[in-house]
Parts: C-alpha cells; structure tokens; sequence
C-alpha cells in the first residue's frame, strides 16, 4: 500500500479562485466544502495538479501551511497507485483549461477538448484510476464538490495539517 494525500487549498489568492468560492456557495454547497478554491493530489511529497498560476498539468513542491490546506490521507494498493501515476505522467504538461472550467463549472455544460484541464477535473480523473468517482463525471467536480463527495460518500475524513508534521519537510516552497 502506498500513501496518496488529497490536498484542499481553502484561501481565494486570486480573482479566479474567488469565483470558484462563489459558484460553491452558489449551487448550496455547504460552507465547509464551499472553502476549497484549489486541489492538488500528493506523491511522495510532491504535489501534482492542472494549475492556473502555472498555466498546465505540473509537479511541485509546496509548503502545505495548514493555515491555507487541509488533507484527505488515502491508502492505495500498489497496482492502483501505478496506474494513477502512470495517468499522471502522460498528463504532464498538457494545458490549464481555462475554457471548460468556464462552461463546465460555471455554465454547467458538458464541453471538453482532451487532454487540458482543470485542477479538480486533473485530481478527480486520477482518482478514477483507482475507481473512485466513477460515477461521476469529472468535468463537474469543484475543489468543495470533491471534498463533499471523499467525505460523505467514501467515508474518508479531511483534517489540518499539523505543523509538527511540516518541520519534517525542508527545501519546500510556501504557498
């Protein structure tokens, strides 16, 4: 079994991530789930998401300040984990999706062009390697629909950061 982490960005750094709070709150997400305005999903450390800042599907190290993150803990059979980082690697690179979050999260159309995308869209598909959110179409999910759904419909609990486990991490970014 290996460790993935799904990371939970609950502060609004720019414009963008303000209208994503919004619509969340719009559509009568409950306020804790209505936070989340960025997800990223961990590797070894090393956090991997389709990212607006960078502009594409990239891995980094960030300094999860548990002011701004909290986390879902999962625990994935080795061929599972494979199969979500080989997703991950193929995706690398590919492009921010700036249109499709626009008519899927904001307009609630199903439009979509492969292999861009969006950071909860990029962290839900991985997720569905290991067969989780079937059911679900990717292109809908929001930062807070994702936590809603980990939480109430898998049962996995999402906590703060502790900063003693942070003192463990060096040569890390801050976000």
């Amino acid at each position: 079994m290996k460790k993935v982490r799904i990371c939970f960005y609950k502060n609004s750094k720019t414009f963008f991530w303000k209208l994503i709070r919004l619509k969340q709150r719009l559509v009568w997400l409950p306020g804790k789930y209505a936070k989340y305005s960025h997800v990223e999903i961990q590797f070894w450390n090393v956090c991997i998401s389709s990212s607006e800042i960078d502009g594409w599907v990239r891995a980094k190290q960030i300094f999860l300040n548990p002011k701004n993150w909290d986390v879902v803990e999962m625990d994935i059979p080795d061929e599972d984990y494979k199969k979500m980082l080989l997703f991950v690697m193929e995706e690398m690179w590919n492009s921010y999706n700036w249109l499709w979050i626009f008519f899927a999260q904001m307009l609630n159309m199903n439009f979509k062009w492969n292999h861009d995308w969006f950071c909860s869209e990029f962290v839900a598909r991985v997720l569905q390697e290991k067969c989780l959110l079937c059911s679900y179409s990717s292109l809908f999910i929001s930062p807070g629909r994702l936590a809603f759904i980990l939480e109430n419909n898998y049962g996995f609990k999402i906590k703060n950061i502790e900063w003693k486990e942070m003192k463990l991490k060096t040569d890390i970014l801050e976000q």
